[in-house]
């Protein structure tokens, strides 16, 4: 995702498919980074229906890009783990899925 300017307080969301177990999305599961080598940014993870979305502990960095990640540690009530990666470029949103 590209922050855009006027956008700093903003979020990064992702919508399953199916119902996900909640106490599997956190800090760890669903992570935000920038830059090379990439640089962890901190935040808060809140699920809500099928949504989680992350919200910086700070304001993000305008005309910066990020990159959203849920790890395997992710798990779905039915089925079990798998990854997801989504990045978001230039308004550009890409989602790859890869079951264990």
């Amino acid at each position: 995702m590209r922050v855009a300017r006027g956008w700093r307080n903003s979020s990064a969301s992702v919508t399953f498919s199916e119902a996900m177990n909640a106490s599997s999305l956190g800090a760890t599961t669903f992570t935000v980074t920038t830059g090379t080598p990439a640089a962890l940014v901190l935040g808060t993870v809140i699920y809500a229906g099928r949504t989680a979305t992350f919200w910086p502990r700070e304001h993000l960095v305008s005309n910066t890009d990020y990159t959203a990640t849920i790890t395997t540690g992710a798990t779905n009530l039915a089925v079990g783990t798998y990854k997801v990666k989504v990045e978001e470029n230039d308004g550009a949103r890409r989602a790859t899925l890869l079951a264990d």
